[in-house]
């Protein structure tokens, strides 16, 4: 008889300083500040995560084991400037057995991690900074892991649009796993892709364009097959739109003809470069005018006499649906 034994010897991280927290359970929130801490995780002692000049200033770091596997969001908000956050599986210290798994640092107050975590393993967070500032308060949250991930963030995951309608989304957390290679006319840079599917009309005609929410400059392509074995339709990739007077326009759009009625297809939606953020999509039928845009479109125009005019966030972007000032002028013909 023969019995085989397998021994795991765990040891503690040591040397991350009297800023430490260990978090028993997920989710996780705290307002708190790096001030009076001292510079114990520096680039000479710790594994550097991004950029060396954010491991300066005074910091703070944590730990939490997640007790499922899923995508978890680390948020960290702040008055100060020059913040990092370093997240590491096992210990950030050099030569205790961890290693690099994402950052985000920059001269802003404000940093965002979106992450599929594994359960069982122990993770360390640094909050630290670009000295200076030496130290900056800071509001923390780290979510619940979320078994199901980002909604549309593969194909086979589609999100459903019908034909006229407008959808709203983020590639905040999404990720490029398991996807098709970048187009060709998309900018290098990370893809942080969200996908839409939809039915071709009768007419076999198609426009699709995005509208600017915090993600100002998108990129779009299209593809036909189905969801695990894809293929770009031709001119089915935009990254700047045609202005619509004259130039071009950050937000994307396609017109395109020729597709098989009734047949499925897959829309791509991505910022340029590595941008992240809010945005709506919008599909219609091909032979079919763009909706008038409200206060954009003189035909859609804002009562002066009105109490209140609500302009939406990021504001007016572009000219709208139709240029109002060439000839005939638009509904300024005379």
């Amino acid at each position: 008889y023969e019995e085989q034994i397998t021994i795991t010897v765990s040891y503690p991280c040591t040397g991350l300083g009297t800023g430490y927290t260990d978090i028993s359970s997920l989710p996780f929130s705290e307002t708190t500040t790096t001030c009076g801490n001292a510079d114990d995780i520096t680039s000479s002692n710790a594994i550097v995560c991004g950029s060396s000049s954010y491991y300066t200033g005074e910091d703070i770091v944590y730990s939490f084991k997640p007790n499922i596997d899923g995508l978890v969001t680390i948020d960290l908000t702040s008055s100060g400037s020059y913040t990092g956050i370093m997240l590491y599986d096992d210990c950030p210290m050099s030569g205790q057995g961890g290693t690099c798994v994402s950052y985000s640092q920059s001269s802003s107050g404000n940093e965002s991690l979106c992450l599929n975590l594994q359960a069982g393993i122990t993770y360390y967070l640094v909050v630290d900074s670009y000295d200076a500032p030496a130290c900056n308060p800071f509001t923390i949250n780290i979510s619940t892991p979320n078994p199901t991930g980002v909604s549309g963030d593969l194909p086979c995951d589609a999100i459903s649009i019908a034909m006229g309608g407008l959808k709203s989304g983020d590639n905040t957390c999404a990720s490029d796993q398991n996807e098709p290679a970048s187009p060709s006319c998309w900018t290098t840079g990370a893809m942080n892709t969200i996908w839409y599917s939809f039915q071709a009309p009768a007419s076999g005609n198609i426009k699709i364009k995005t509208n600017s929410g915090s993600l100002i400059s998108t990129q779009i392509a299209l593809y036909e097959g189905v969801c695990d074995n894809l293929t770009l339709v031709s001119n089915g990739c935009n990254q700047d739109a045609s202005g619509t007077c004259s130039g071009t326009e950050e937000f994307s759009d396609l017109d395109i003809t020729g597709l098989t009625a009734g047949s499925e297809y897959f829309l791509r939606v991505d910022g340029e470069n590595d941008d992240k953020g809010s945005f709506e999509v919008q599909v219609i039928d091909g032979d079919n005018d763009w909706p008038m845009v409200p206060q954009q479109d003189c035909n859609n125009a804002t009562s002066i006499c009105a109490q209140q005019t609500v302009v939406g966030d990021p504001g007016f972007v572009g000219a709208g649906s139709n240029c109002d000032y060439t000839t005939p002028y638009g509904c300024f013909s005379f």
